[in-house]
């Protein structure tokens, strides 16, 4: 076995570096420090100080880096890259830019050792498994909706002065939970075996676990439901103390179901009036389930639709738990019954260790921490939540720049951040002189730019604006004085023409107009009777036949003042007027329509 290379390390080396400027001999140094004499000599030749084997990679240190913040921008909007797309990029990239390299031309990609390097020096690109993610989920979670939401939140707990008191702050969510495993398992065989089952039922019956826990990491005995009609006593065997066991025809949630719901949990609240955050499922929104929690005093607080897997505490940390341990549970189970069978009856005795193990204190109050309800955070989701949003905003137009810059170099530049992001890419020319083509545009709530400057003959700068969604976080491959007009010293004189951040530009997609009319649960809502004014009414609406649009109710009061005093904001919606304190509202926030010819009177004058 052959020896190994270069067995010193960079300590000794910058030890042996300082003994040669102090004039020791290099023969000596190089014995002492047990590094080759070539080696320290190239070292000083060079003035490097860190230890680098074997030959160049075909990418510069700045290359792959701009190549790495790309691939974490995919990753970061939800449309990570698989690893054969990346060695298709970056065959492109070199041929693209008359990069040497030892390519596969015939399949147009890298090869598995090229990737294996690549991973190897930047540490910060590993593979993963991705999550699924619904597009809606991915559009709705965007700043807009989240900071509506935490205003209307941050509003109810001044009103009932909650910010306290965690006891009193409820999150209640239904989990569904398959009579089987939730996920494929790591098992032993034989090495190399092309053939590893596991006999489980593929398509189980699912039961609903509704679970309910406050701030203070205290939860309720739980409610469970399973499909059928005929409950059966045995049902309820082996279930956590005070647990409530209700059928239902699809094992889901129901209204009624919700209502029973609510009348459990008003036994083991506390005395007070309470806030409960809940998610806006079509079996929750009811009138019935608003006169229950008045009933027991109790506040709802809906969360806006397609947001709970960031919003709602128990999803954020609760459930994932859950389905680990119940995993563990169910191959207890299936060691002592060769069957593999989990029926109803059997439920209770799977179910309640996974459960006891999920909702503890430390997993439930972390829940609270992270979505930012308590200690109440507004800040509590970061940015790289909303980078899938970034995909279907609607492009906005921003003031174009200045017309004439005098500047004298050839630079190429691309800077990505993700607060304020920016993309610019300068595409090369021979000359002096430059011409310059800007991109700039704002990209929804982040202000998103991006600017390609194109170079030409002349010590002048043309500037066009033109409209751009892609933001991106990446690493300049160049830098650019403004100031002097000369390239920076560090700029590579042989920078490539196309550079990672124009071959990868962040997909774009065109957003649907939609004319319907948006649900009651689309931004986080107080429930309360008004809210179900309409569909208790039986109200329909009307279409023109030749348009297909809503007609206009003439009737309808309009505001001089935009401001509503219920999201207290300034949106440009139909607005209407109590008739006693004369405040305006917008007709959305307190469930009206242009359909409603009534007299409008508000809460506090009811």
């Amino acid at each position: 076995m052959p020896p190994k290379r270069a067995q010193w390390d960079e300590k000794d080396l910058e030890k042996a570096l300082e003994a040669c400027e102090s004039g020791t001999s290099q023969r000596l140094v190089a014995e002492q420090f047990k590094i080759p004499r070539r080696t320290l000599r190239n070292h000083i030749q060079s003035k490097q100080k860190f230890k680098k084997l074997g030959r160049h990679p075909m990418l510069t240190s700045e290359q792959e880096a701009d190549f790495c913040s790309r691939i974490i921008r995919y990753s970061e909007v939800g449309m990570p890259l698989t690893a054969p797309t990346i060695k298709s990029y970056v065959f492109e990239y070199c041929v693209a830019n008359n990069i040497p390299n030892l390519f596969n031309d015939a399949k147009g990609a890298a090869g598995r050792k090229w990737l294996a390097g690549f991973l190897k020096r930047n540490p910060s690109i590993s593979l993963r498994k991705a999550q699924s993610m619904n597009p809606g989920r991915a559009a709705k979670l965007n700043k807009h909706i989240v900071q509506d939401y935490f205003s209307k939140l941050k509003a109810v707990m001044e009103q009932y002065d909650l910010f306290n008191k965690p006891q009193d702050i409820f999150n209640m969510d239904e989990k569904g939970c398959r009579l089987t495993l939730h996920h494929q398992q790591q098992v032993m065989a034989k090495k190399g075996a092309k053939r590893v089952h596991m006999v489980a039922a593929e398509h189980a019956e699912n039961a609903t676990l509704v679970v309910c826990a406050n701030a203070a990491g205290n939860v309720i005995p739980p409610m469970v439901i399973f499909k059928g009609k005929r409950m059966k006593p045995e049902f309820a065997d082996h279930l956590p103390p005070n647990s409530l066991v209700c059928m239902s025809d699809k094992g889901s949630m129901t209204t009624e179901l919700f209502v029973q719901w609510v009348d459990h949990f008003s036994k083991f609240k506390p005395c007070n009036k309470v806030l409960l955050i809940f998610d806006g499922a079509s079996s929750h929104l009811h009138p019935q389930i608003v006169d229950a929690a008045v009933a027991h005093d109790i506040v709802l607080f809906c969360l806006p639709s397609n947001t709970t897997h960031e919003l709602q505490p128990l999803d954020k940390s609760v459930f994932k738990s859950f389905e680990h341990y119940w995993d563990i549970e169910v191959m207890k189970f299936w060691r002592t019954h060769p069957d593999r069978i989990i029926t109803k009856s059997r439920f209770g005795s799977l179910c309640t260790p996974a459960f006891y193990k999920a909702v503890s204190m430390s997993n439930i109050s972390n829940g609270f921490r992270a979505t930012g309800i308590y200690p109440y955070d507004s800040s509590a989701i970061p940015d790289v939540a909303f980078a899938p949003s970034s995909l279907t905003f609607q492009e906005q137009d921003e003031p174009s720049s200045p017309s004439n810059i005098n500047t004298g170099a050839e630079a190429c530049s691309s800077a990505f951040s993700m607060d304020h992001q920016r993309e610019q890419s300068l595409l090369l020319n021979t000359n002096n002189s430059v011409s310059v083509e800007a991109c700039s545009s704002a990209f929804s709530m982040d202000h998103q730019r991006e600017q390609s400057l194109l170079l030409n003959t002349n010590n002048s700068v043309s500037v066009e604006a033109c409209s751009s969604t892609d933001f991106a976080s990446s690493t300049s491959l160049c830098a650019f004085d403004s100031e002097v007009g000369t390239p920076a010293s560090n700029m590579d004189q042989h920078s490539p023409n196309l550079s990672f951040t124009e071959l990868m530009k962040t997909p774009k997609i065109k957003k649907k107009q939609s004319f319907r009319k948006k649900s009651l649960n689309y931004k986080a809502q107080v429930f309360n009777k008004r809210l179900f004014k309409n569909a208790s009414k039986g109200s329909t609406k009307y279409i023109s036949k030749t348009t297909g649009r809503k007609k206009k109710n003439n009737n309808v009061i309009k505001s001089a003042s935009w401001f509503c005093a219920v999201c207290e904001s300034e949106a440009q919606l139909s607005m209407r007027q109590c008739s006693k304190c004369q405040v305006w509202y917008h007709e959305e926030c307190v469930g009206l329509d242009s359909d409603d010819d009534d007299m409008f009177t508000c809460m506090d004058c009811d």
